[in-house]
Formats: C-alpha cells, structure tokens, sequence
C-alpha cells in the first residue's frame, strides 16, 4: 500500500503561483508526518521548518495561518481537492485515510 500523502503550500496575494513553495509531508499509519519532499522551492520555503513528527492536527493547525490586512497577506494552504486554508483534523484523515 502506498502511503498517503498531502501536498501543502505558502502562498500570498500578491506573487504569482509558480513563486509558492509546494511540499508533500508523507504520513505513515499512526497519522503522524514520517517524510517531507519539497516539491518546488519557492519564495516563502525557509518558511516551512521541520514538519516530521507532526500529527494530523498539526497540520491541521498550521492551516489556519492568515495575515489578512497586512502586506503582503500570506496563507497556509492544503490541497484536498483544491487548495483551501483552515481545513479541519477531519478533513485531512478523510482525504488520507479514505474509507472504502
């Protein structure tokens, strides 16, 4: 079985996607980030700091980061589906864990 898998970004209101750093945190079965691969460099990646070891609710937690109203706003984004901040513990486990 393949473990799952969660891409994750940086990015902000005013540079152009391709400028946003994108990384994958593997999970192993526990639910707990057991890899990182930095899938593309971008501007804000000195930003991610050491993620193995984090639970889901970390993750979940580092979600909800939002500088709205200053400049420039930047956001912590997951992708689950499309790209979406302030995702929830449940969200994440149903998007890695899927049921079937």
């Amino acid at each position: 079985m393949t473990p799952p898998v969660l891409s994750i970004r940086i990015s902000d209101n005013v540079l152009e996607a391709r400028d946003w750093p994108i990384r994958e945190l593997t999970f192993d079965a526990a639910g707990s980030v057991a890899a990182i691969r930095d899938v593309h460099k971008g501007v804000y990646a000195w930003q991610y700091g050491p993620q193995v070891g984090w639970s889901i609710s970390m993750v979940s937690g580092w979600s909800r980061y939002d500088t709205t109203g200053d400049h420039p706003e930047v956001y912590h984004e997951v992708q689950i589906g499309d790209w979406r901040s302030f995702v929830t513990r449940d969200q994440i486990v149903a998007h890695l864990f899927p049921k079937g």
